[in-house]
């Protein structure tokens, strides 16, 4: 007869510790993928002669990563509360990782990756502005997207840190619901639409040097790799009579 170690709760409890559990590790494979960025774009810039755009790119990526820091950190901390140091908590652990999500360490962890996408879409609504020419009238409604996700994102973290309200309370869902599909939108709706720009400026700029050529800006990953470095440019790399009319 087999002797069961495991602790007196339903399937239903365990099921759903285990699934904070694993959702903990997939957090941390989000913080190497940031690391290795962060290390790579570091380097990039302190490859160059350093300029006040070059600054400008390192303080963003140092803010994104300190950013990332201590929501990772801060994340660890509290599932060691979860786990470790309050798990003869009434329900479990899975009932501490919800119902205490308004220690200071929830609400930082919460806050800071809020906060991180602020800088995130801000970004890419700034590229997606520059690829497009810097026409004003075409980046109005994804500001207006920009803008709406700010506000709410920026009520939920007020509406998290007053005491007794969680991410799982009425007003925060329709807070955070909300703020969740407006940026996941507009990342995936400005990613591929900057996508499709860089396809299209490859395939004219292939009609113009020749299918064949072995111009730089040719291939597709080369024109990502460049779009890049137009974030603090003041003027565009191509020439007008290759952009869409």
């Amino acid at each position: 007869m087999s002797t069961s170690w495991a602790p007196d709760e339903t399937t239903a409890q365990l099921l759903n510790e285990r699934y904070i559990f694993i959702g903990q590790f997939i957090g941390a494979f989000g913080y190497g993928v940031h690391l290795t960025l962060f290390i790579q774009c570091v380097h990039a810039l302190f490859g160059r002669k350093f300029s006040r755009h070059s600054w400008a790119m390192l303080i963003f990526v140092c803010i994104l990563f300190i950013l990332g820091n201590i929501g990772n950190a801060t994340s660890i901390f509290y599932a060691q509360k979860t786990f470790i140091d309050d798990r003869n908590y009434p329900g479990g652990p899975g009932a501490f990782f919800f119902e205490q999500s308004t220690q200071w360490s929830a609400v930082l962890c919460n806050s800071v990756y809020i906060v991180n996408t602020w800088f995130q879409d801000g970004l890419l609504l700034y590229r997606f502005w520059t690829i497009y020419s810097r026409n004003y009238y075409i980046v109005v409604i994804p500001a207006l997207a920009f803008l709406t996700s700010l506000i709410m994102s920026a009520i939920l973290i007020a509406v998290l840190c007053r005491p007794g309200n969680t991410f799982w309370t009425a007003l925060s869902v329709k807070l955070a619901i909300p703020y969740w599909a407006i940026s996941i939108s507009m990342t995936v709706i400005l990613t591929a639409l900057i996508a499709g720009r860089l396809m299209f400026m490859r395939y004219r700029l292939k009609k113009l040097v020749g299918a064949n050529s072995s111009m730089p800006y040719v291939t597709t990953t080369a024109m990502f790799v460049e779009s890049r470095r137009r974030l603090f440019h003041q003027r565009h790399h191509f020439p007008r009579r290759l952009r869409p009319e």
